[in-house]
């Protein structure tokens, strides 16, 4: 049994083979996973238990003669925990072999062996009373693919790369310091909040300091935004294609439709559960990208608790902003004028902020957001305004 990362499909792939064939294979984990459908047997998930610890239970049934299964899962990073297999062969009686294998923090991370490259990066200095092997261990814990020894000498780089944001990441270590560096400033954000953890219970009394770099969010939404892209024209497409077989149903001849939505129609082929698959998809970018907001207000000093307070409110109308991708998916191409009348300022200053995020030309939109600009009260408005004409 195996468990690895994906890069090129940003998941891991969890492998079990036996000598003999296999009847099913369940799957229990801690950490919230999204379980893909397997060609070789049939899923049947039951619902989570936090009572018990247990977030994903589901069982693999398999086919006849099948003695190896590859599970496909996504895992969001900063959580971490385990994932146990359960397998159970077909011979009598019956009989369980589990495998147990550990996700990591930065799970969607895998090692390099040297980096080379000038891209903008945050810097997080950690400094305190510890010596190689404890900085070591933290750097073990939520990293994969980190030696088991500490290395010779007084000081250790280690790099890494993020398969969600294509983003780099590199450590610095030596006795009682330890410099983190990263384009993804989430990346950095899950460190912090993980090595503080381990050492306020291992009681080793540490100081942080950092450096933000705003250029990093324009060039990390660079590498998100292809992603995000072709996911909300797939989501676009499955809802035209809803339409179009209504029409096709109700008037047989569809031949007064465009080109491209007649072709649309006839290459259809994704059914319910690819759709379906999709949406999760850019609900997971959305989370991404609202995560980074957050994890920027953090690190900026602002505070998320309070419900009263903007940045909250911010991050609701940019949920929302992100979420109406069918009218604003290239905004590149859309001019700033409609009807011979200018848009109202809130429509503009809505776009432009948008298209900070995942085109990144206002990239200081994101780090100094305007908390007055994306009001849920302002994008609640009348049907019967200008805004919504």
């Amino acid at each position: 049994d195996s468990l690895v990362l994906d890069v090129d499909d940003v998941c891991h792939v969890l492998t079990v083979e036996a000598g003999g064939p296999i009847f099913s294979v369940a799957v229990q984990s801690g950490v919230l996973l999204d379980l893909e459908e397997c060609p070789v047997a049939i899923l049947s998930k039951s619902p989570a238990d936090p009572t018990n610890a247990s977030l994903t239970l589901a069982t693999y049934r398999c086919q006849e003669s099948t003695n190896r299964v590859a599970i496909r899962m996504h895992v969001v990073e900063g959580q971490y925990g385990t994932v146990q297999a359960f397998v159970v062969p077909q011979t009598f009686p019956r009989v369980c072999k589990a495998a147990v294998h550990v996700i990591k923090p930065l799970c969607m991370h895998h090692r390099l062996n040297t980096w080379e490259g000038t891209v903008p990066m945050n810097e997080l200095q950690i400094t305190g009373n510890f010596d190689m092997a404890d900085v070591h261990s933290w750097l073990a814990s939520s990293l994969p693919d980190v030696p088991p020894r500490a290395p010779v000498g007084d000081s250790g780089v280690l790099f890494f790369q993020g398969a969600v944001y294509n983003s780099t990441l590199v450590c610095c270590y030596k006795r009682g310091e330890l410099l983190l560096r990263s384009d993804n400033l989430s990346s950095l954000a899950i460190l912090r909040e993980f090595i503080t953890k381990e050492a306020t219970m291992q009681k080793k009394r540490i100081q942080l300091s950092f450096k933000l770099d705003p250029e990093s969010i324009s060039h990390s939404m660079r590498n998100l935004w292809p992603r995000m892209k072709r996911h909300m024209e797939h989501s676009r497409e499955n809802l035209l294609l809803e339409a179009l077989q209504e029409i096709k149903m109700q008037e047989g001849d569809c031949s007064f439709l465009a080109a491209d939505l007649k072709n649309l129609l006839e290459t259809a082929g994704r059914g319910k559960d690819e759709q379906a698959k999709e949406n999760v998809k850019l609900e997971y970018l959305i989370g991404l990208v609202k995560d980074m907001f957050l994890d920027w207000q953090r690190f900026s000093g602002a505070t998320t608790s309070n419900p009263g307070d903007g940045s909250k409110q911010s991050l609701v109308g940019l949920k929302l902003l992100m979420q109406a991708n069918n009218d604003i998916i290239l905004l590149s191409d859309m001019s700033l004028q409609t009807g011979g009348q200018l848009m109202t300022s809130f429509e503009t200053h809505s776009m432009l902020f948008y298209q900070s995020i995942v085109l990144s030309n206002l990239s200081q939109q994101l780090c100094q957001l305007p908390l007055d600009l994306l009001q849920f009260q302002t994008l609640q408005t009348d049907e019967s305004s200008t805004h919504k004409k």
